[in-house]
């Protein structure tokens, strides 16, 4: 069955009713503080379903993207004059799988959850040095490498799950990340290496919207 057969399956199923009721749709975006990087901090765009096992127990499965840019790094001559600069950066592409508990009675509209995470996680990174060119007058590339590098680690999130609405099953969650991934080892392994970098125990923030615009059964 080719790709979109199963996309249009996969959301015909995900529309009906009683599907629903099980599984849920959800998208987000993660903010991660981090001093050592551009702007001080890395961002994740998010998205997976919820299972719902049992009105406690709702596991998920995440995908995300990470998004990371090191702060630049110049040369000078002896004069102080910039002559050239090393950029770096970090993509990479993670699945999460979590046994979500969430506690609260199921006729609340907020709810506490906790969601610890085994992360399979693919990083790229990527530097490039940049240096005037003959003429002075721009930088040009020069030079550039790539490493790859897979990471397996655990993480943690707490949150606070609210209900949209009293007759569908849309949803929001504010969270607190604990990142336990570590891309530094891939940069460290490129060329031009320049100092240590640790992104393990960095604390974020993301918001999520849970997919659920069938309407409930009446009780």
């Amino acid at each position: 069955m080719k790709f979109k057969n199963l996309f249009v399956v996969f959301f015909i199923a995900l529309s009906s009713s009683t599907f629903s009721q099980i599984v849920r749709g959800f998208a987000g975006v993660g903010y991660y503080r981090n001093t050592q990087f551009e702007k001080s901090a890395f961002v994740s765009i998010d998205g997976g379903l919820e299972f719902r096992a049992h009105k406690v127990l709702k596991p998920e499965i995440k995908a995300s993207c990470f998004l990371v840019a090191l702060q630049d790094n110049t040369t000078t001559d002896a004069n102080g004059v910039e002559t050239g600069f090393l950029t770096r950066a970090v993509t990479a592409s993670n699945i999460s799988l979590s046994p979500k508990i969430c506690f609260g009675d199921e006729d609340e509209t907020a709810h506490l959850q906790i969601i610890p995470m085994f992360n399979i996680t693919n990083v790229v990174a990527q530097g490039a040095f940049f240096e005037f060119n003959s003429d002075k007058t721009k930088f040009v590339k020069t030079d550039s490498d790539k490493y790859t590098d897979t990471r397996h680690s655990f993480g943690l999130c707490i949150g606070l799950l609210c209900d949209l609405s009293n007759d569908t099953f849309q949803s929001i969650a504010f969270n607190i990340h604990y990142n336990n991934i570590e891309f530094g080892d891939a940069i460290a392994n490129l060329k031009f290496k320049k100092g240590n970098l640790q992104t393990r125990q960095t604390l974020g923030f993301g918001i999520n919207f849970y997919f659920g615009f069938i309407k409930k059964k009446n009780k």
